[in-house]
């Protein structure tokens, strides 16, 4: 009588690399982000700093595996923790989709991956 094969261990491994792809980002965030300012920038600044080097080091890291949902997420979870935190106020991420550009961008984008 044959044994049956034991669990393949790619499907933990997926997950501990996944793990690992996520907390890269969060942890470089919380270093800076605890780090002193250097002088003569403002500690918000630096805050915003801490968010846009979590922010890249997530989409190099790329734990999601398709880019328009990672970059998403990404951009989103920059936004909310910059908002959250209070280094930039909601008045200003609300301004900031007033103009036409943004819109003119994502409408490109949405028409480019409907005909990829």
């Amino acid at each position: 009588m044959t044994q049956p094969n034991p669990p393949s261990s790619t499907a933990a491994k997926s997950a501990s690399t996944v793990w690992w792809k996520l907390l890269v980002p969060v942890a470089i965030g919380v270093v800076l982000w605890l780090l002193p300012p250097p002088s003569g920038l403002s500690p918000k600044a630096w805050h915003m700093f801490a968010i846009f080097v979590a922010t890249i080091a997530g989409i190099i890291t790329a734990p999601m595996p398709m880019p328009m949902p990672m970059l998403a997420v990404a951009i989103i979870g920059a936004t909310a923790a910059a908002t959250l935190t209070g280094v930039i106020g909601f008045e200003d991420v609300v301004k900031s989709m007033d103009t036409d550009l943004v819109w003119w961008l994502f409408s490109r984008t949405i028409t480019a991956r409907a005909m990829a």
